[in-house]
């Protein structure tokens, strides 16, 4: 419900509905479970039944209700930047995983193999106030080596955002994105013909 994990906004809202219908469905069989009434069981099961589709309407309507204001809220803040404000302060996101929902408005595509520069340009400003917001959080920083390699086709710094997540304590998520991540950039240092290839995400 709150990462969202899926660039699709229809899928997050769809999966918020069907757990919404289950954990509805859920209470009410418990409720059932531990009545002693016949009528009530009863009554409760037609219940069951004629809420199953509503309920998961109802978690879908809540999420994209989330996701619209918080989307909202998040333009208005970066859309005028007083130049006096502190870059962690322009928004003050919850949590990294946040500033990764938000990021996404970089993914707008001009032509199937052209980013909107705009779109990016936006991307940026929030990830950087990410960063200064949350400067030791490993997920944070590996988000912005995602942008770099993918958004801005900047090897160099992206490997250098990824030896620095390796040393913020990353936990096991964030861990197996580094190894991926490392994996790449070594393809595309050998591809480049760079020097080296291998990336110390240790030392």
């Amino acid at each position: 419900w709150r990462w969202s994990p899926h660039f699709s906004e229809l899928m997050n809202h769809l999966k918020v509905g069907v757990s919404a219908s289950i954990f509805f469905i859920t209470f009410l069989g418990t409720i059932v479970s531990f009545s002693k009434n016949e009528s009530t069981q009863e009554t409760l099961t037609y219940v069951m039944y004629a809420t199953l589709v509503p309920s998961a309407m109802v978690g879908m309507a809540a999420s994209w209700y989330r996701f619209s204001v918080f989307n909202r809220e998040v333009k208005a803040a970066f859309d005028v930047v007083d130049p006096d404000i502190r870059a962690k302060d322009i928004y003050r996101f919850v949590s990294a995983q946040d500033i990764e929902i938000a990021a996404r408005v970089g993914r707008k595509w001009l032509k199937p193999d052209t980013l909107d520069p705009v779109a990016l340009s936006r991307t940026e400003v929030i990830l950087k106030a990410g960063l200064a917001r949350f400067p030791s959080n490993a997920f944070m920083t590996v988000l912005y080596a995602n942008f770099l390699m993918d958004g801005q086709n900047n090897l160099q710094a992206a490997q250098r955002q990824l030896q620095i997540a390796a040393k913020q304590n990353p936990d096991f998520i964030v861990n197996f994105m580094l190894f991926v991540r490392e994996q790449e950039a070594t393809q595309r240092s050998a591809a480049n013909g760079a020097p080296g290839g291998q990336l110390d995400l240790v030392g």
